[in-house]
């Protein structure tokens, strides 16, 4: 059987054809009162088949189509090649190499490496150029999702990640470092504050006084 779309009525004609031979080596195999009974379970094999078909045709994947019927995904894998069934191809994910790892694009457009501890493309990338990530610490990239740039990754406090997505103008506390956190103020007072903390503030008001 070529891997070209094949019609329904083709489908239908190789089930038949299928049915009528698994038919002839029952009747070989068990009694004549019993060779009913082996048709309609053939019959339900059939209609169970090309009801898995239409699930995988409605865009379920196979390993979806055989959760949903309760099967493996090798035992509809089976089904479908010997009634015919054309099966899509595999979509090969993008990748790239960095010091001789293979990094594969995840759902999220980022790149984690392909086995092993999958560790993201931007770690491996700020490890390589200033070592481990200390505790409490992420990295944050300013970049596209496959960079390699060291230059567009910036190590930030865990606590301050999560003020990072959507934001258009970052400040960060002149005493610490830290990304001031932008949810506590308006707009207007944001883009005036030059400390995280009153902390920081009298701190570094010390350090001027002295």
């Amino acid at each position: 059987m070529t891997s070209e779309l094949v019609s329904r009525a083709a489908f239908e004609s190789v089930m038949r054809d299928e049915a009528e031979r698994l038919d002839e080596a029952w009747a070989e195999l068990v009694d004549k009162p019993k060779r009913g009974k082996a048709r309609q379970t053939h019959a339900r094999s059939r209609v169970i088949t090309a009801d898995m078909r239409d699930h995988y045709e409605r865009g379920l994947s196979l390993a979806q189509v055989a959760e949903r019927f309760g099967v493996t995904r090798q035992s509809v894998y089976d089904r479908f090649k010997r009634a015919g069934v054309p099966m899509r191809s595999r979509r090969i994910k993008p990748w790239l190499r960095f010091e001789g790892r293979r990094y594969t694009a995840g759902k999220d457009g980022y790149y984690r490496a392909t086995e092993g501890d999958r560790l993201p493309l931007v770690h491996a990338v700020w490890i390589h150029h200033h070592g481990p990530i200390p505790a409490g610490y992420e990295v944050h990239n300013a970049g596209h999702p496959w960079t390699t740039d060291v230059e567009d990754l910036h190590l930030v406090d865990r606590r301050d990640r999560r003020h990072l997505a959507g934001e258009i103008e970052l400040r960060w506390c002149e005493h610490c470092g830290f990304l001031i956190p932008r949810k506590k103020y308006r707009p207007k007072a944001y883009g005036e504050r030059r400390f995280c903390s009153p902390r920081c503030k009298g701190l570094a008001s010390k350090r001027e006084g002295s």
